[in-house]
């Protein structure tokens, strides 16, 4: 168990190097959960949606896959980070069946899972073409990457022997 401080000892070090639920960052260890943030948007048709979501204030998120549905693919799509002029995730707004996947073939986040780190506000339009409803749900499906010092509160030690 760790201590006051939250440290490890040496023994639990080694044994969370050999579970894949625990990663290395930046030097330090993380305790990887999976975590799915969810936008819902509803269309009327030929129309503009958006809506926003923040990362939780407990740990970074890690995105490695893009998922939907939708009504319609007569849509587009754009991400961008924070609010009004914050870095968009693409040039323009891009045709939904190129940048989300399904739950059979989820699209990934890109060659390098994409950190959004805690706190950080995302705003997702969709622009809809298809002149009928259209109700989209896009998920960004990745990993919450908690310190590893928080496994045992987490309930994710390994069991000692």
């Amino acid at each position: 168990m760790p201590d006051d401080q939250g440290n490890l000892t040496p023994q639990e070090q080694a044994a969370l190097m050999n579970d894949p639920q625990f990663m290395e960052l930046g030097g330090n260890l993380y305790f990887a959960k999976l975590f799915h943030y969810i936008v819902n948007l509803t269309h009327a048709g030929n129309d503009t949606k958006s809506a926003s979501f923040q990362i939780d204030s407990d740990a970074d998120f890690q995105l490695t896959m893009l998922m939907g549905t939708f009504t319609s693919a007569s849509l587009t799509i754009q991400v961008s980070e924070g609010s009004a002029g914050g870095l968009a995730w693409q040039s323009d707004p891009v045709n939904i069946n190129n940048f989300l996947g399904t739950a059979q073939l989820p699209f990934p986040a890109g060659l390098i899972p994409q950190l959004m780190p805690k706190k950080r506000s995302y705003k997702v339009t969709t622009i809809d073409s298809s002149g009928a409803a259209n109700t989209v749900q896009v998920d960004f499906w990745g990993y919450k990457l908690y310190p590893a010092s928080m496994a045992a509160q987490l309930g994710a030690l390994p069991s000692s022997s």
